[in-house]
């Protein structure tokens, strides 16, 4: 255990370099004993230390508390910018960090809480990743590349929880996941919670690099729960595979912000209500159910003075949206706009030269796959004909086609069948029907020049029409 106090300021506990790392873990009894203690001290630096975990940064070694614990000690620096400043915490009863008792103006940066040295594997706190209580000005994450906390595996708490804390800026930060946003490390209750008053504060941001990834926590991705906690701005994060609301203001928080209401949206953009005058965050939202989250941001447009607001441009997925006031309240996720991955366009199918050609077209495509032509003579067995690559993402109209070469006797009907990236498939409402007679077998297939080339059945000169049967008969054309 490292303690200090009594305004021993500007103390360095660790470093860049790997010979100036410490492990700090297996401390304390029972539930008393932090990893590092810091009680009435200023501009500490605590950078690049294995806190509760073993020298390989693997195995959960943990102390008995509180990875770090801050009481009045502002200006505290836990991590760095740089890409070996980062501490690795984890395995404790408590929290990974506390920034307690107007602890003002720390940074948190780089650190891997709750998880392996790499951020890829679990190994858990008990508790929250960092919690904010009574303090101001708290810069949790940054935008440059190693700025950015992962905060994970929190076993029944959350990866940041705020209490009565104000003024804080929440940025690239990997809540719930590792730094590739792909691998699950969700925390017990939620992502991000603020509580029990405080706010004017900011989580993701218009920078480059601002933004958070907040994803596979149980519960909420961000929650502003009390009526007290107000003016807390949301903006710009990808927040996706939470099992709660992606923005949970449990009725009360943000002043219940209401959320925008999108009317209409399509490949060309999309229009909605929301409140006078409020700063409309466009989303894809990455699953579309039972709560609507934002993935990818999209764009920012303004509500008019009577709440108004459109987009123009081009759309190829799921859409939400969040509305935020000139007071920097931010609402929970409006309802979702479901967009179909392929929009069809016609099918129909004619008889060519005793074959069956079939044609469709696609007025839109989103993760497409490829398209399957099937045939039956009842309706009710169907068999395959061909099938087609797909375009994949498009706006455009696409269009496609297949000759089944060889048409069975009597009605033929044929289905298309369009197949995502994902294996879903979808169905083209209509069914062809084309009938083949026994006589059409004298149909003419093909028409030649001397050369045995295909050409235009209009072509003047010497002809070779090619049937069904397999005749063939020279043909003048003047």
């Amino acid at each position: 255990m490292i303690c200090t106090s009594n305004s021993l300021n500007s103390t360095i506990i660790g470093g860049s370099l790997t010979a100036e790392a410490n492990i700090i873990s297996g401390n304390g009894t029972g539930l008393t004993g932090n990893g590092i203690n810091i009680d009435g001290s200023s501009n500490c630096i605590i950078r690049g230390n294995y806190i509760g975990v073993d020298a390989t940064g693997n195995v959960g070694l943990g102390n008995a508390e509180n990875g770090i614990a801050l009481n009045a000690s502002p200006s505290t620096t836990i991590g760095g910018p740089g890409l070996t400043d980062g501490n690795t915490i984890a395995d404790h009863n408590f929290h990974a960090i506390v920034i307690n008792g107007a602890s003002n103006n720390s940074i948190v940066q780089g650190n891997n809480c709750g998880t392996n040295v790499t951020g890829t594997a679990a190994i858990g706190n008990d508790d929250s990743g960092v919690i904010v209580i009574n303090t101001t000005g708290t810069q949790i994450g940054g935008t440059g590349a190693n700025e950015g906390n992962v905060f994970a595996s929190s076993i029944t708490e959350y990866g940041i929880f705020m209490i009565a804390s104000s003024a804080a800026t929440i940025e690239g930060n990997f809540i719930g996941t590792d730094r590739t946003g792909t691998i699950n490390l969700g925390n017990f209750d939620g992502g991000i919670r603020f509580d029990f008053g405080g706010g004017a504060s900011t989580i993701g941001g218009t920078t480059a690099g601002s933004g958070n990834t907040i994803a596979f926590n149980t519960g909420y991705g961000i929650g502003v729960l009390n009526a007290a906690t107000s003016q807390v701005l949301i903006s710009r994060n990808s927040i996706y595979c939470n099992t709660g609301s992606g923005i949970d203001l449990n009725g009360v928080g943000n002043t219940n912000e209401p959320s925008p209401v999108i009317a209409v949206a399509d490949n060309t953009g999309c229009s909605g209500t929301a409140s006078p005058n409020t700063t409309i965050e466009i989303f894809y939202d990455f699953v579309c159910g039972a709560s609507c989250q934002g993935r990818t941001y999209v764009a920012t447009v303004t509500a008019n003075g009577v709440g108004n607001w459109s987009y123009v441009g081009a759309l190829t997925g799921n859409v939400t949206a969040t509305a935020t006031d000139a007071s920097n309240n931010t609402s929970e996720f409006a309802n979702c706009i479901i967009f179909l991955p392929v929009e069809f366009g016609d099918f129909y199918g004619t008889k060519s030269y005793g074959k069956h050609l079939l044609n469709w077209s696609t007025i839109s495509e989103r993760d497409a796959s490829h398209f399957v032509i099937e045939r039956s003579s009842d309706g009710l067995d169907w068999n395959h004909v061909g099938s087609v690559k797909a375009v994949g993402n498009s706006i455009e109209t696409n269009y496609y086609s297949i000759i089944d070469t060889d048409p069975i006797e009597g009605m033929s009907y044929y289905r298309l069948l369009q197949f995502d990236l994902d294996g879903a498939m979808d169905q083209h409402e209509d069914i062809v029907r084309i009938e083949f007679k026994a006589s059409d077998a004298n149909d003419l297939v093909g028409v030649y020049n001397l050369l045995g080339q295909e050409i235009d059945p209009l072509t003047k000169g010497i002809q070779v029409h090619v049937f069904r049967d397999g005749t063939a008969n020279k043909v003048v054309v003047d």
